[in-house]
């Protein structure tokens, strides 16, 4: 796996065609940590956070999304910025975290960590 120093960031980057309810994207971040401080109120040791962007795909069809998603411009005034566990700013308490995309048409998803 990757190892991350303090205040590093690794990115993915993933295109979907289409997010709904019944097939949401889901992106799930789990990692083990080792025992915090409650008596300083230190939960974690290691404190990583999901951020995930979604921006549009301005695609005239799907099949173009499939055949050349890389070259199709983004609308990216209209990205959008989902921290894990709902958490604004990131989650602080917890090691798993996870953000569910329930609603997008074309779509290039950042995962960042």
């Amino acid at each position: 796996g990757n190892s991350l120093a303090s205040n590093e960031s690794v990115s993915y980057n993933i295109t979907v065609i289409s997010t709904s309810p019944q097939d949401p994207t889901i992106v799930t971040l789990t990692y083990t940590d080792p025992p915090g401080n409650l008596a300083t109120g230190i939960v974690l040791v290691n404190d990583l956070d999901l951020i995930v962007h979604v921006t549009p795909i301005l695609a005239t069809s799907l099949q173009q999304v499939r055949d050349s998603a890389d070259s199709i411009p983004r609308n990216y005034s209209a990205t959008i910025e989902y921290f894990g566990n709902q958490a604004g700013g990131g989650d602080r308490y917890n090691t798993v975290e996870q953000v569910r995309i329930t609603s997008s048409g074309p779509a290039e998803i950042i995962v960042t960590v």
